[in-house]
């Protein structure tokens, strides 16, 4: 089987290729047409390959496909039967029109492969509408330049990550956020009440910043300080969270033993501001 040069699997029923492919180290020619698989990853295809037969599959065009269309992308070796994911191919049509990135903010892929707007210093002082109003779906297309020029790939892919750093937004009460938001980033804005039921809304999140904002601390306020406390290891500044020091009450409001201090080194990772 290592001499193996041509493998032949079109028109069956195969959904997913497996690993066993890519040990094949002499195989030139390979041929999945016209079968159900969705998605191909890197560790799939061997990388000797010179030509890939795979029309005919419902490909889903989504961030599990990004590490094998930015393999093709970085190589002239394979050559294809068809466009894979780009505006012509007829892969599975969403039911209604998808959204583009949000202007002003650039969308990305995380090293995790999943979707972050990154809004950051971008003069904001209010939400992008896309983030204030209810939307049918949370997914959005972007789309990836060809190294060759052709035509760019597309991607589908359902937000999961927000950076709103650095800009000069005031209010989030009017948020509507994707529901499988991990990534929330809200430092150095102007924001005064705490988003509390946005916050507890985000069942997904990992990691939040909130430091550099003059936080109202009244009474009203005390489920924000709860909640900073409770989720101390996933908010990366939580030692820089402080209230609006013109505030009579504010000194020391958020200095509480459990994960605040005054002196304490900062959490924030540096991946706040930019594209994880």
């Amino acid at each position: 089987m290592n001499r193996l040069t041509k493998l032949h699997m079109e028109g069956n029923r195969i959904a997913t290729l497996g690993s066993e492919i890519h040990a094949l180290t002499q195989l030139r020619i390979l041929s999945i047409s016209n079968n159900q698989i969705r998605s191909i990853s890197t560790n799939q295809i061997p990388r000797i390959l010179t030509y890939l037969y795979l029309a005919g599959n419902p490909f889903h065009c989504d961030s599990q496909m990004l590490p094998f269309l930015q393999f093709l992308n970085s190589t002239e070796e394979i050559m294809t039967d068809e466009d894979l994911c780009t505006p012509s191919h007829n892969g599975t049509a969403p039911a209604s029109p998808l959204a583009r990135c949000p202007a002003p903010c650039r969308c990305s892929f995380t090293n995790d492969n999943f979707m972050l707007v990154d809004c950051s210093s971008s003069g904001l002082t209010h939400l992008p509408p896309f983030f204030t109003e209810e939307q049918n779906s949370t997914v959005l297309q972007i789309f990836l330049p060809r190294a060759n020029k052709g035509m760019p790939f597309v991607i589908e892919a359902e937000i999961e990550g927000l950076n709103l750093s650095n800009n000069k937004i005031q209010s989030l009460e009017e948020a509507r956020l994707p529901r499988r938001t991990r990534l929330l980033f809200l430092d150095h804005n102007l924001i005064h009440r705490p988003p509390v039921f946005l916050l507890e809304s985000l069942e997904f999140l990992t990691r939040v910043t909130l430091s550099n904002n003059p936080w109202t601390c009244d009474c009203a306020a005390l489920d924000f300080k709860k909640w900073v406390v409770s989720k101390s290891t996933l908010v990366l500044d939580v030692n820089e969270t402080r209230c609006d020091p013109d505030m009579a009450i504010a000194q020391g409001w958020l200095s509480v033993p459990s994960g605040f201090s005054r002196t304490g080194k900062s959490a924030r990772t540096g991946q706040a501001s930019t594209s994880p």
